[in-house]
Formats: structure tokens, C-alpha cells, sequence
């Protein structure tokens, strides 16, 4: 059972890494936008455009567009900060989930399938949890979240790593916004945990 127990904590340690490179890996994206757009002022992108008449063929535009707004540089100059304290990877994660982000294009940085493979590391804890004589009670609270169909906001940023400020964001953009239940007067405002996953896989 000791075995077992080392291994869940050693799992446990890796998910932690997993989150942290998350957002490590959106920073050194973003710091590669970032200074492209120093330099260029833009960031290229080709589209096909179709002509009109049916007769034409279609051809390549080259549009250019600015992915580093003001929002998006103070978040992840704010993320920088954070993971050149050093701080213990705990209270890191704890720091980095707490910060306020105001805008809607988060999804050009971070990666989902990050959250994927943390979310299948979880499901082999849970399975080596159930080998225990005591189960460890966090984790039995973490698999309640896991495996429930409706959760709450609080446990979509456990499952997903979002805090309330961005779930808002997503819930207000105007294309394509994270889908919800309730949250009027007088109700919670709930997912659909299936449904998140698919919008994550589409939309993100």
C-alpha cells in the first residue's frame, strides 16, 4: 500500500507539473508574438478568397493582425512575474489561477490538449485510489467533480484550470461562447461538463 501511495504522489506531483507548463508554454507563445509583432507590427496570416462572379478562381490573401493587445500583454507579463518568484509549484499555480484576465483572445495561447492528458493522468490516480484501504479523501472529492455530468464554476477551475474571471469572458464572447445553464436570479449558474469539453476541442 506504501507503493501505491508513493505512486499516487508522484502522479500527483506530474499533474502539478503539467499545469504549471501550461501556462509556461502559453507565455513562450506569447513571448514569440509578442516580439514578431515588435519588429513587424502585425502578425501574417493567408485566407483563400473566393470570387464572386463563380468564373475566377479563388486566390491567396494575406492579411495582417495584431494578437497582442494591451489585456493580453499585462496577463502574461503578470504570468512572467509569478514564475520568476520561484515560489513552490503549489502556491504557484494557486498565484497564477487568481490572476484577472480581461481578454476574450486567451485561446490563441493555450493549448487544451495540456488539460487532456492532465485529465487522463487524474483517471489513473482515481483507479490506484481505489487500491488503498483508506482512500485519500481529496482525491475522492476531486473524482466526485471528475465523473459528475453538471458542475459549478468553482469546480470548472479545478477540472480545467480557468478561473471565474475567464469563464465570464468566455461566456460573453460574441462568436461562439462557452454554453451554460442558469446562473439568474436566484439560481447557480452550472455546466454541462460534456458539453465543455467538446466546446474546449472546437472552440479553444
Amino acid at each position: 500500500m506504501k507503493n501505491i501511495t508513493k505512486i499516487i504522489d508522484n502522479l500527483l506531483k506530474d499533474i502539478e507539473q503539467i499545469e504549471l507548463n501550461y501556462y509556461k508554454q502559453a507565455l513562450s507563445t506569447f513571448f514569440m508574438a509578442y516580439k514578431y509583432e515588435s519588429e513587424f507590427g502585425a502578425i501574417p496570416s493567408t485566407n483563400i478568397e473566393y470570387c464572386q462572379d463563380g468564373e475566377s478562381l479563388p486566390k491567396e490573401v494575406t492579411t495582417y493582425t495584431s494578437i497582442c493587445d494591451k489585456d493580453i500583454t499585462n496577463y502574461f507579463f503578470e504570468i512572467e512575474e509569478i514564475l520568476n518568484k520561484e515560489l513552490p509549484i503549489t502556491e504557484t499555480l494557486r498565484l497564477l489561477k487568481d490572476i484577472e484576465f480581461k481578454s476574450l483572445n486567451e485561446h490563441i495561447y493555450f493549448s487544451y490538449s495540456t488539460i487532456e492528458i492532465k485529465n487522463k493522468l487524474l483517471n489513473s490516480v482515481f483507479e490506484l485510489n481505489k487500491l488503498l484501504d483508506n482512500s485519500i479523501s481529496k482525491l475522492d472529492r476531486l473524482k466526485e467533480i471528475h465523473y459528475k455530468k453538471m458542475i459549478n464554476v468553482e469546480e470548472f477551475e479545478i477540472l480545467f484550470s480557468k478561473s471565474k474571471n475567464t469563464q465570464l469572458n468566455y461566456r460573453s464572447r460574441s462568436r461562439n461562447p462557452l454554453p451554460y445553464l442558469g446562473g439568474g436570479k436566484g439560481k447557480d449558474l452550472m455546466y454541462d461538463k460534456e458539453m465543455v469539453e467538446k466546446w474546449f476541442l472546437n472552440h479553444l
